[in-house]
């Protein structure tokens, strides 16, 4: 499915993964237990900005960190054995139509536990099933920006999964919550004339994005073109598709055009 990803989801996804991995967040539940358990967050393949840094939350590696924790090497407020890894998201939009887009975001936590160190005097002392319920339970607690429930049913959540070496349980919920949708770009104009094409934009400072063969058009498709100078097309039939971008704002609607050359 094609989707441009609007900035400001992208700013409510950073805050949602970003407050669940936040360093206080247990402890803001006033449970010793859970408080003295690391979290951290594990990034999945994101697109990837100018300087090559993931569109979505900081550049964080995390493998070293969880393995010492894991491994009993380093320790936070004296524990070691157990991490709660938070997941990034998945994303669906529920309605495009509206000026505030409501947004259903999947979250997931994983609690991983090697036994070794876990149960030893430094570790958590909680079995990852334990933890896991134990969770799941706080996290009904919560609410996203103060009024949004993160709804998790622990009785269906947590789910045992396989990772050589550890014990593993996975917690799934999900959160609904609201996006203001900003201004789109304008749709770019097309003009003909012969074998040259034009494409132009009444959005200052826009970009426009085309393709010939009818793919998808955007920055986010490495095969599309931005547009500079009017275009020579070849004889032929070409399909037109083309979008228009813009920092701020929406990218625009998509305009398509069968366009013949003889």
């Amino acid at each position: 499915m094609e989707r441009r990803e609007d900035a400001s989801l992208q700013a409510v996804i950073d805050d949602f993964i970003q407050e669940l991995q936040d360093d206080q967040y247990f402890a803001l539940l006033g449970d010793a237990e859970i408080s003295g358990v690391s979290v951290f967050r594990r990034r999945t393949p994101l697109a990837k900005d100018e300087e090559g840094n993931p569109v979505v939350g900081a550049t964080v590696a995390i493998d070293d960190k969880l393995n010492e924790v894991l491994s009993g090497i380093t320790s936070r407020n004296g524990k070691t054995g157990a991490a709660i890894i938070v997941m990034l998201p998945d994303v669906a939009l529920e309605s495009a139509q509206n000026m505030s887009l409501p947004l259903r975001l999947k979250w997931k936590l994983r609690v991983v536990e090697n036994q070794m160190f876990n149960e030893s005097t430094g570790g958590t002392g909680i079995a990852s099933s334990r933890l896991a319920l134990h969770v799941a339970q706080l996290m009904q607690t919560r609410a996203f920006r103060g009024g949004n429930p993160l709804r998790c049913d622990p009785a269906k959540a947590i789910e045992e999964i396989s990772l050589p070496g550890f014990l593993v349980h996975e917690i799934n919920g999900e959160v609904t919550v609201r996006a203001a949708a900003r201004a789109k770009c304008s749709v770019p104009v097309p003009a003909q004339s012969d074998g040259t094409l034009t494409l132009t934009c009444s959005t200052a400072a826009s970009s426009i994005y085309y393709t010939l063969d009818g793919s998808y058009p955007g920055s986010g498709n490495e095969d599309a073109l931005e547009y500079a100078e009017p275009i020579t097309l070849e004889p032929g039939v070409h399909e037109l598709r083309a979008a228009s971008e813009a920092d701020d704002l929406q990218a625009s609607d998509d305009i398509s055009a069968r366009i013949t050359v003889s």
